[in-house]
């Protein structure tokens, strides 16, 4: 007798395929979901980090009246290099003092040496001689995010001080590896964030007067005026962001996040300002920065709104972010 066989083919179900399905929904949602809370923390850190910075220099402040690295007194053993104690923490200066003598340096650098020596930070950082980073030094150097200034949450950021003539802050900013700077006075290329510019994209000598008294007959810049500073929407950075020395860190969306959360939201004014890092170009800043533009019309501009981030530029990073750590 001829026995046949006969086999089954096995599939899945309408209601079994519609679980995997969902199965596999979950699990991207869980993931995506995963990802934007862990934006949002660093997010959240970043605020956390300039706080607590901004409460370390008021405790520096109220003990020693002076601030960190600007101070004139040495408050530790790890800083051998002071300040010209003008009440600007500025990133780069040449007039400090190293043993008494003087000396360029940075002096935007050495307040975290201040603030570790009396105990309101708790960092371990690279500095000295030999192959460490000398603070007091004529020579162009860098600074790394974790060695040579604290580290932050986002990848690759770190921080460092530095003074803005243009709003009159002393400011911590959010920076990746700093660039090569020769340490000098206010002028171009020696800043994180390198103060204020005149319309025709040359520092300007004068803008300190700027701040309190007549300009020079030979100054250009259009808003610094006879009674003072004039700049739209009050005291903001007009800057030329190719000699920035801070790197970009953060994207548009992500530094508009944080602004809009502790500040007014605005890139160029309030106590978190946009710090721009390439060319005039906006698809590369933070902000609109077009210097020709703002001259003739700095509320709005064809290269973008000075007091917007830009956001168009999407997951793209190019920001730096500083703070206002005055007193």
């Amino acid at each position: 007798m001829k026995k046949t066989f006969s086999s089954k083919k096995s599939a899945f179900s309408l209601i079994e395929l519609s679980i995997v399905l969902i199965i596999i929904g979950l699990l991207i949602a869980g993931i995506t979901g995963g990802a934007s809370l862990i934006k949002s923390s660093e997010l959240r850190s970043v605020m956390s980090e300039a706080k607590s910075y901004q409460v370390a220099v008021n405790s520096f402040y109220t003990q020693y009246d002076s601030y960190p690295g600007d101070t004139a007194i040495s408050v530790g053993n790890n800083s051998t290099f002071t300040g010209n104690r003008n009440n600007q923490i500025q990133y780069a200066i040449d007039n400090g003092l190293l043993n008494g003598t003087a000396a360029a340096g940075f002096e935007g650098i050495d307040a975290w040496q201040d603030l570790r020596d009396i105990g309101a930070i708790d960092l371990n950082l690279t500095f000295g001689s030999g192959s460490a980073i000398s603070l007091a030094t004529a020579a162009a150097t860098t600074f790394t995010p974790i060695t040579n200034i604290p580290g932050s949450k986002i990848k690759g950021g770190g921080w460092a001080f530095d003074y803005n003539i243009s709003s009159l802050q002393n400011v911590v900013v959010l920076t990746g590896k700093t660039k090569s700077v020769t340490p000098g006075a206010l002028a171009a290329d020696t800043t994180l964030v390198n103060n204020h510019f005149n319309n025709a994209g040359t520092a300007n000598s004068s803008a300190l007067a700027c701040a309190s008294a007549t300009p020079a007959a030979t100054d250009t810049d259009p808003y610094c005026t006879a009674s003072g500073p004039n700049f739209p929407g009050g005291l903001a950075p007009f800057d030329t962001p190719a000699s920035n020395a801070a790197f970009e860190v953060l994207s548009a969306p992500d530094a508009y996040s944080i602004d809009s959360k502790v500040d007014d939201g605005k890139a160029n004014s309030g106590t978190v300002l946009a710090v721009n890092t390439r060319a005039v170009n906006v698809a590369n800043n933070c902000s609109g920065s077009e210097p020709a533009s703002y001259s003739t019309n700095p509320g709005t501009t064809t290269a973008g709104s000075y007091d917007k981030y830009q956001t168009p530029n999407g997951n793209k990073k190019v920001c730096a972010l500083s703070f206002s750590v005055n007193i």
